[in-house]
């Protein structure tokens, strides 16, 4: 068993296109799920994917690299949708 690669559901898939149209295909798919429940039984849902996104475009590093938690500007921009969401707008210093 050393050495041998265990299969892969990627294996028979040669098209990156393929690849690429699944996981669009699939994400947001959980955010999804959530919202609609919270919705249904009448509880606020704040989306945070936007705002963490918009951050990165600007260079923010939302997340630390290996372990996928918010990074302490990553929680900046959480407060800060958080907080504007609650009806408390507030600038967060550098930028976020």
């Amino acid at each position: 068993l050393l050495g041998r690669r265990l299969p892969s559901a990627l294996d028979d898939v040669r098209d990156t296109a393929q690849v690429k149209a699944a996981l669009e295909r699939f994400e947001g798919g959980m955010e999804r799920v959530v919202e609609d429940y919270f919705r249904s039984r009448g509880i606020t849902f704040v989306s945070l994917t936007g705002a963490l996104r918009a951050a990165a475009r600007r260079g923010v590093q939302t997340y630390f690299t290996y372990d996928q938690h918010w990074t302490p500007d990553g929680h900046q921009v959480v407060a800060a949708e958080l907080i504007e969401a609650l009806g408390y707008p507030i600038r967060l210093p550098h930028g976020n």
